[in-house]
């Protein structure tokens, strides 16, 4: 009898160990001798049967079910993991518990496609030492983007699953990236009703139009909602899917899915911001939630930079912390910088996972396929990519060699399609052999009519002089807009060429980052070589671990003091003297911020345009208009005529024009061919140079000794090693005099200080510094602000990314 049992006992162990359980593991649909089938120690199944469909369209979502049995009889401690390639998945995970005998537990699985390309998902069971995984999921997208740029996606998908009484939000939006309106011929909803319709009209051009509503199960089973626009040109169908199960009176559900997704594709060493929003779908239960882990799926080496970022999201949003309020959602945002390259079999798949409710898990993914830079001794690579909320047109700084670094063949060619929530960022990618000593820059509100078919008018950074057959700027376009400098040699010439850098000098008009493709180097004090930093972004709203750079929020809080009206001489500020607004051909008066204008304006600075819409500069309008960006101090220096002004003065309500001593800051060199002037505040303001009398004894030649030491009047007599005859000078990295949200590295400190500069130019410059600490605040912030790639015989290429992680620069973001 003893052996009896003690051979039983050794089978029961047997049957519990990881070996007997992996062999069980792969033994399905094996006949054992007594003709019963065996089964899998945990067993599953998959509703719909078939999974994902074959194919799927951009812009939809799709959802399918797992079901777990425990058919062991004892319990199984068990875990659910997903493999993506592709779209964006989110899976909802029930699994990661311990299933007693006979015990179920579900697995559901959203998929929304992004672009036409394979898609893959794989789910694995993880229990004792065994790893199974199950088949993989794939599916086709194919995008429905019609011939005259009309595409959709649902920005907001129902989420998997659904329960029975839960009223859930949907969003559908239609996108025009055409240049010309597109008027609405029907719009056709099924299976619920909209509360929200922006589409029933006409979408204009680079604009959107959404579909809003809420949709509450009353029964169990597969769901799918769907809306279809359609216009004279064709017709644009969208869908999402769910499973609706019982369990809504007892709700514990946190969906999620990824707000600005990674691009389609990049380069190595790029930089992507990502955003995932978790909603908490109940009515009622506040869900306490984990922190949100966010990581890779890939393996390749070396690993890439995941830094996740204290970036603000914006309202109804909220940072995720430690609990989820009934109907809220909370936004985690996530650097990713790839450090080797990953085909489209293989692609680089960020994931963001949250806890909740006793184990259940949340996990939201998005992929992108990451190229190399091949051709890095013959051209220089230039990635674009937007983030913004409205269309933005690139440009080049003709100034450089050659004239028209882009390959474009019409304006047209230059547009970056507007980010829509959900869906993936528009992204070009430039090769160019040379662009030498110009900058970049975006253009926004841009549109033709028939006085100009062929090249944009645009609201900022409108060219001067198109080339009416590109649409590319002969001349530097109308300020005010945000700079983005680099240098780009010959490959012949092999020099070291990566200097780069942002600037907002001639004031702002669009949030940016740009960086050199190459490895990070981290920055950690002034003294360490920070002129030298190969890998490091300027205007990264989130900067890697380990880098003391500053971030950038990209958000402004122009100077207020004392009146708020435009008399001279008065000097006090206000915010309507810094908001750029849209251009116009009236003065209207208006008081700040808003004072007298309709809803969604500001009122602030405009220039002016003609009877055709075209900029024309002056006069300076102050009037109500919706906000395109903001004015810096120098911007006005030029602005010294009667009648480039309306009601509103700013060059003599600042004193532009009060004389400096002559004794201390010489004679202005802004005007060298004319009657000798002493230097004014507007030089101040401008950093130009300044000089003696001296310098002018050779007409023409007013530069020829104004940085002379030899010359008692050189300069305005302050500033950094090595540029030291400059307008000012503050220590970015002096945390007991700089404000926290200004400070940053600089590669030397201020040699001298100007009192003059200090009262009248920091104060109103500091703003600008505490938006964006790694760009220029004003003319020789170079020391806290220029970055530089030094790789012989390496050609250096770049990214630049326009309103990273969505940031606006609006006022209140």
């Amino acid at each position: 009898m003893q052996k009896i049992i003690a051979v039983f006992f050794t089978l029961f162990l047997f049957f519990l160990s990881p070996y007997a359980q992996a062999v069980n593991a792969q033994t399905k649909n094996i006949k054992t001798k007594h003709n019963v089938t065996a089964k899998n120690p945990v067993g599953w199944s998959i509703s719909p049967t078939t999974g994902f469909s074959s194919s799927s369209n951009v812009g939809s979502s799709y959802a399918v079910t797992y079901t777990m049995t425990n058919n062991l009889p004892f319990p199984v401690p068990l875990s659910v993991s997903g493999a993506y390639n592709g779209g964006k998945f989110t899976m909802t995970n029930e699994c990661n518990t311990t299933l007693p005998p006979n015990g179920t537990c579900l697995v559901h699985l959203l998929f929304q496609p992004i672009s036409a390309r394979d898609n893959n998902a794989t789910i694995t069971l993880a229990y004792h030492k065994n790893r199974v995984p199950l088949p993989t999921l794939s599916s086709t997208s194919v995008s429905k983007e019609t011939v005259d740029r009309i595409n959709g996606h649902v920005s907001i998908p129902l989420p998997v699953p659904a329960y029975v009484g839960v009223a859930y939000p949907v969003t559908f939006t239609f996108v025009n990236n055409g240049d010309k309106d597109v008027t609405t011929a029907a719009v056709k909803v099924s299976g619920f009703t909209p509360t929200t319709d922006t589409c029933l009209t006409s979408i204009p051009e680079h604009s959107n139009c959404s579909v809003s509503g809420s949709y509450t199960p009353g029964s169990t089973g597969a769901v799918t909602l769907s809306v279809t626009y359609e216009y004279a040109g064709g017709s644009v169908p969208l869908s999402t899917s769910t499973n609706v199960e019982i369990g809504g009176s007892t709700c514990h559900q946190i969906s999620g899915y990824a707000g600005l997704p990674l691009p389609t594709q990049t380069l190595i060493y790029s930089d992507s911001v990502v955003q995932f929003v978790f909603q908490n779908d109940c009515p009622a239960t506040t869900e306490t939630i984990s922190s949100v882990n966010v990581t890779s799926d890939n393996t390749a080496s070396p690993a890439p930079t995941i830094t996740v970022g204290n970036v603000t999201p914006p309202a109804p949003l909220t940072a995720c912390s430690t609990t989820l309020a009934p109907t809220a959602s909370c936004a985690v945002y996530a650097s990713l910088i790839p450090n080797t390259t990953y085909a489209a079999s293989k692609d680089l798949t960020l994931k963001a996972t949250l806890t909740y409710n006793s184990g259940k898990v949340v996990e939201i993914a998005t992929s992108e396929v990451v190229s190399p830079l091949t051709n890095d001794q013959n051209d220089h690579y230039f990635m674009l990519e937007s983030q913004c909320e409205q269309t933005v047109w690139y440009g080049f700084n003709p100034s450089g060699n050659p004239s028209n670094p882009s390959p474009s063949s019409s304006w047209q060619g230059y547009q970056l399609d507007q980010q829509v929530l959900g869906a993936a960022p528009g992204t070009k990618i430039l090769q160019l052999p040379q662009y030498n000593g110009g900058n970049a820059f975006g253009r926004t509100g841009c549109e033709t009519d028939s006085s100009h078919p062929n090249y944009g008018i645009c609201q900022t950074a409108n060219c001067t002089a198109p080339n009416s057959a590109t649409g590319q700027c002969t001349y530097q376009p109308n300020p005010p807009f945000t700079i983005f400098e680099e240098n780009m040699y010959t490959a012949a010439s092999k020099t070291p060429d990566g200097v780069y850098d942002i600037s907002m000098v001639n004031g702002f008009n669009l949030p940016g980052e740009i960086r050199s493709l190459s490895p990070y180097v981290a920055i950690n004090t002034y003294n360490n070589n920070f002129n030298n930093t190969c890998g490091n972004s300027a205007g990264a709203v989130i900067q890697p671990a380990g880098s003391a750079l500053g971030v950038c929020t990209w958000s402004f809080s122009p100077p207020t003091s004392g009146a708020t009206d435009c008399t001279a001489s008065t000097e006090t500020d206000n915010v309507s003297n810094f908001y750029v607004v849209s251009l116009g051909s009236s003065d209207d008066g208006c008081t700040p911020p808003s004072g007298g204008c309709s809803a969604g304006q500001v009122c602030g600075m405009s220039q002016s345009i003609n009877s055709s819409s075209v900029p024309v500069g002056t006069p300076i309008y102050r009037h109500c208009g919706t906000f395109e960006g903001y004015w810096s101090m120098a911007d006005w220096v030029g602005f010294d005529q009667t009648g480039q002004w309306g009601t509103c003065d700013l060059y003599q309500h600042y004193d532009y024009a009060t004389v400096l001593g002559i004794s201390t800051y010489g004679y202005s060199t802004r005007a060298p061919n004319t009657t000798l002037t002493a230097a004014t505040l507007a030089d101040l303001y401008a950093c130009a140079p300044t000089s003696s009398q001296t310098c002018y004894s050779s007409p023409g030649t007013p530069y020829a000794c104004f940085n002379s030491p030899a010359n008692p009047y050189f300069a305005l007599n302050t500033g950094y090693n090595n540029t030291y005859n400059v307008c000012g000078c503050h220590d970015w990295n002096n945390s007991s005099t700089t404000p926290a949200a200004a400070y940053t590295p600089q590669s030397s400190q201020c040699l001298a200080d100007n009192s003059l500069w200090d009262s009248k130019v920091y104060s109103r410059i500091l703003w600008l510094k505490e938006a964006c600490p790694t760009a220029y605040s004003y003319q020789f912030d170079d020391k806290s602000s220029s970055f530089q790639c030094n790789v012989s015989g390496h050609l250096t290429s770049y990214q630049l990314t326009f309103c990273p992680g969505g940031r606006t620069g609006a006022p209140g973001t």
